[in-house]
């Protein structure tokens, strides 16, 4: 008896001693110095048993996203990731790309044309300009704080040279209603070649619904290499729905590119050209493209009810 009494009581230290090893050695771990690398590298937390190494883009001033009211994007090649809880005395800002305010107050709205103007970085502005052409602006496009968007918007179009800049300008250029963004946009048109800003400033005139962009759009329909501006062409020119572009719009159901003849068929859906029915029901009984088919079938139900 007072042999197994020693072993049980051996055996309550021994166990009290490895639990209380245990929970000393967890406690070691989860209290361990996360790691802050530079920009862009790896933050380590290690908790528990588990190791947890998380990707995070963080800067080392302060961030502004919450007096914007607006989530900064990645730099360039990154890529938005799950977040670790970390503890409250760590403090990680981390650039994430998400979804564009949909409120914005004047004050954000003044940050926001100063990031455009003075960013540190072409992410800054890119990201100021998407923002001042997005949702949480609509509200204010009667508001004289409109005029000071334009404004930032134009000078900064005709200052930088950033292909990524130049085009999230040009697009949101097209959402502020402003008529005399068509110039700007049409002498980017004709005197500059890069294609990805070009479709953007295309689509704009498109937006804008802008009577003046009619012959350049009408040239880039007919004689422009790139069949991504011919499609953008056709498309603004249905956007802006006047007859006077039906012809060349028929025209280009026979271009090659089955991109352009789908957004020509919808843009004389939307212009509802009678001369185009017959074109469009050779298109709907005999085209081997099912696509181009159900387009022109849409079409010349667009164009029946304008008859009507």
């Amino acid at each position: 008896r007072r042999f197994s009494f020693s072993l049980v009581k051996i055996s309550v230290i021994f166990s009290t001693t490895l639990i209380l090893g245990t929970s000393i050695g967890y406690d070691c771990l989860a209290f361990q110095t996360i790691e802050k690398k530079a920009d862009g590298e790896a933050v380590r937390q290690d908790s528990g048993n588990k190791t947890i190494t998380n990707i995070y883009r963080f800067k080392k001033e302060e961030d502004d996203s919450i007096r914007k009211g607006g989530i900064r994007p990645l730099r360039s090649g990154a890529r938005p990731l799950n977040f670790t809880t970390l503890k409250p005395h760590i403090i990680l800002q981390p650039r994430i790309v998400g979804p564009l305010p949909i409120r914005l107050t004047k004050e954000q709205i003044n940050n926001y044309i100063e990031d455009l103007k003075y960013g540190e970085t072409i992410d800054d502005k890119v990201y100021a300009a998407a923002v001042l052409g997005s949702m949480g602006i609509k509200r204010y496009i009667k508001d004289p704080i409109i005029d000071e968007v334009y404004d930032a918007l134009v000078n900064a179009f005709k200052e930088n040279d950033d292909e990524t800049l130049l085009e999230s300008i040009a697009s949101t250029l097209g959402k502020l209603g402003k008529e005399e963004a068509g110039e700007v946009l049409i002498d980017y048109i004709r005197y500059k070649d890069v294609s990805i800003v070009k479709s953007a400033a295309v689509w704009s005139l498109g937006r804008l619904k802008y009577y003046g962009a009619i012959d350049t759009l009408i040239g880039i329909l007919r004689y422009d290499n790139d069949p991504l501006l011919r499609a953008q062409s056709a498309k603004a020119l249905g956007m802006i729905e006047d007859s006077s572009s039906e012809y060349v719009l028929i025209s280009a159901l026979d271009d090659y590119e089955q991109s352009v003849r789908k957004e020509a068929i919808k843009a004389l859906g939307r212009i509802g050209s009678r001369e185009a029915e017959n074109p469009l029901r050779n298109i709907l009984e005999y085209d081997d493209d099912l696509e181009l088919r159900e387009a022109a079938a849409n079409a010349l139900r667009r164009i029946e009810d304008r008859i009507e």
